[in-house]
């Protein structure tokens, strides 16, 4: 899967004085390599075990089999601490 990054909002050109001018951004090139590449390699060697979540199929299908198993028990389900921008 190859994830695109569009850092445009965080320029200076797009949000005024508090943003990052180009050549600040890409003086941190070599600095987002080097991070990049750490977590390329920290998740081939398996340590970033989060990575793989998408991937984890049975994991889904056990949760999806748990709440089936449950639901004409429950009326009213709260999810507490899903956080994250991305979370919901």
């Amino acid at each position: 899967m190859t994830v695109r990054v569009d850092l445009n909002g965080l320029l200076a050109a797009a949000v005024g004085g508090s943003g990052l001018a180009a050549e600040e951004l890409a003086g941190l090139e070599p600095e987002l390599a080097r991070v990049r590449d750490e977590l390329a390699a920290r998740r081939a060697a398996g340590t970033l075990a989060f990575a793989e979540l998408p991937h984890r199929f049975d994991d889904a299908r056990r949760v999806l089999d748990d709440a089936a198993g449950v639901g004409a028990d429950i009326d009213v389900l709260v999810v507490l601490g899903i956080g994250g921008s991305a979370g919901g």
